[in-house]
């Protein structure tokens, strides 16, 4: 009995132990025309490691308390003002679509940028946010922001999918 107690106590820890150390938190970039900069130190003087997208998600690391706030994204780890990062709040009535065609999920809004993954048709993705919030050169095809089923965000041209799709649950 004892040697029951104690495996399950066990698995309980490390269960608890897992849920608290596996949840990130997804901030995207806003407020902004283009990008922001993410920077070695909390400070506008601090040096420019990379500049992040509009809509692009990030990793929420800490709160530096001076306006920063330490974040992942990619390969670098640095800090960006906190005024241009939000939360991903999805509204109660969540709006999916229904790829129609295979699509290629991309880190930016550009067919140009660095494919994630590709999406076979059937799937449902959930919309985030549109690409380009209103900068859209004229020339450019449409993107949306979206979470493909894995649960990656990223960007797929307009006409991939079917936004009169209702997800069943």
């Amino acid at each position: 009995m004892k040697k029951f107690i104690f495996i399950a106590a066990f698995f309980m820890a490390f269960a608890l132990f897992t849920a608290s150390t596996s949840a990130t938190q997804v901030l995207f970039v806003t407020n902004c025309e283009q990008s922001i900069t993410l920077r070695e130190s909390p400070s506008v003087n601090g040096n420019e490691i990379a500049q992040i997208p509009l809509g692009q998600g990030v990793e929420f690391v800490e709160d530096a308390d001076n306006g920063f706030y330490r974040v992942i994204y990619g390969a670098y780890t640095g800090y960006a003002l906190a005024d241009y990062l939000v939360a991903n709040q999805f509204p109660e009535n969540l709006r999916y679509g229904m790829l129609v065609k295979r699509a290629t999920l991309f880190e930016h809004a550009s067919v140009n940028s660095e494919a994630i993954t590709t999406i076979i048709s059937g799937h449902w993705v959930e919309y985030v946010m549109d690409g380009y919030c209103n900068t859209r050169p004229p020339e450019a095809p449409e993107f949306y922001l979206v979470r493909a089923p894995s649960g990656v965000y990223g960007y797929i041209t307009a006409d991939k999918v079917d936004w009169n799709y209702r997800r069943r649950m």
